[in-house]
């Protein structure tokens, strides 16, 4: 089938039928179809394999109280898991009333932030584990508002800060593991 490169400036049909990697004499820059698929067309007529897209790395909790951790559709970025990786992190903000927010499972964030005067609890038999994320910044918990509690396990794989506004308050009401590290 032919290619059809989309750009800017219209659409241009070559009569050509090459795979992927062949090279086209072209200075289109966007897209080719072929079959029904799309490629993408660098700049010198190169059919290249896009990356995947970036996933989130933001999470907002969005579920009802109480509620599982571990549920992908409680988060903002639906349908794309929860927050459970270095690179992520947490925000529970809006709560009608007190919550809970229960993990059975290890969790690792590399921040946790609390912006909600109603009170969050994160409960349960599982553990958040606070981390460096992958471009070594250390982790960090936040509360803007409010006065929250962390009932679960809690690690510091790193040396971790916490910030905690004026009339604001965090309870760690568990194991506290500084694992060699320090919380400031």
């Amino acid at each position: 089938p032919p290619f059809f490169f989309h750009a800017d400036v219209g659409i241009r049909a070559l009569p050509l039928s090459r795979g992927l990697g062949d090279v086209y004499k072209s200075q289109v820059y966007g897209r080719a179809e072929a079959g029904g698929k799309y490629y993408f067309v660098d700049g010198t007529g190169t059919i290249v394999t896009p990356p995947p897209p970036t996933p989130p790395t933001q999470f907002t909790w969005n579920g009802a109280t109480p509620g599982d951790w571990n549920s992908h559709s409680n988060w903002s970025a639906t349908g794309v898991g929860q927050p459970d990786s270095q690179d992520h992190e947490v925000t529970f903000a809006t709560l009608g009333s007190q919550g809970t927010v229960m993990t059975d499972q290890t969790v690792v964030v590399n921040k946790l932030r609390f912006e909600n005067a109603s009170s969050y609890i994160v409960a349960g038999t599982g553990q958040v584990t606070l981390a460096a994320n992958s471009v070594a910044v250390d982790p960090a918990i936040s509360v803007d508002s409010g006065n929250h509690q962390l009932q679960v396990n809690v690690q510091l794989d790193n040396d971790t800060t916490v910030n905690v506004a004026t009339g604001a308050g965090l309870d760690f009401n568990n194991q506290l593991n500084f694992n060699g590290n320090t919380l400031t």
